[in-house]
């Protein structure tokens, strides 16, 4: 009997040493720097940050490409105005003659194209991106109404398109004509009787774009100092003229 018990001993001895290391392989990580209980397969993958080191550089020249863009599009004067919160249902807007269609200075040059545009998300007049095309605030009076502010404004400039429509306005003289031609073969003169310059957050817009009193054009883009940071300008330059009886 005991050398039964004896021989049962060792045998249950010998089978608890053989499942130790079996036990101790299986707690330990498959590889070094994989979490315990994770494999090579089931280990989640890096983070992108990781994994790809040089994304920041690819980041920065994102960034680059961006200011690149603000730089090339340089934004038109900046006119956040009550005017966009008012009604814009036909009925409501004072009467007008036919749409302006271009916009022509001969002393100085200019001869463009006009667009009828309005107001983006901001509230600021829209410009259009084709910097040799005017803009008309249609929610306006249109150049040659009995009465109200009719405004027209253009790009200065473009890195990548040059010169703009109203780039030789900030050397307009008193007393420049101006003439509007309208849908209809129509066309309207009108005498420049000043020429301001105001800090972009400064522009009188009650004034530049009310819809009643008498009748007057603006002219508006953008002057002063550029700025590089913010492809901007830092001033509006803004010519007012008269309409001359025909």
């Amino acid at each position: 009997m005991r050398r039964r018990s004896t021989l049962a001993l060792l045998l249950t001895g010998l089978a608890l040493l053989a499942s130790v290391p079996i036990a101790l392989a299986l707690e330990q990580p498959a590889e070094f720097g994989e979490a315990p209980g994770e494999t090579a397969a089931t280990a989640p993958a890096l983070a992108a940050e990781e994994a790809s080191p040089r994304l920041d550089e690819a980041r920065e020249d994102e960034a680059e490409a961006d200011n690149a863009e603000v730089e090339e599009t340089r934004p038109g004067p900046r006119l956040p105005t009550d005017v966009a919160t008012r009604s814009a249902r036909v009925e409501d807007l004072p009467p007008t003659v036919a749409r302006p269609t271009r916009v022509v200075v001969e002393g100085l040059g200019i001869d463009a194209p006009v667009d009828q545009v309005a107001t983006d998300d901001d509230g600021a007049m829209e410009i259009p991106e084709d910097v040799a095309r005017a803009g008309w605030f249609r929610r306006g009076p249109a150049p040659g109404s009995e009465e109200g502010s009719s405004v027209l404004s253009a790009h200065v400039d473009s890195r990548s398109q040059g010169k703009g429509a109203f780039y030789p306005l900030r050397t307009i003289e008193e007393g420049a004509e101006v003439v509007v031609e309208a849908a209809d073969g129509a066309e309207f003169t009108f005498e420049v009787t000043s020429l301001v310059r105001y800090g972009k957050d400064d522009l009188p817009t009650s004034e530049l774009f009310r819809r009643d009193g008498e009748p007057q054009l603006v002219l508006i883009t953008c002057g002063g100092a550029f700025d590089a940071a913010t492809g901007e300008y830092d001033e509006n330059v803004v010519a007012i003229a008269e309409p001359v009886a025909p």
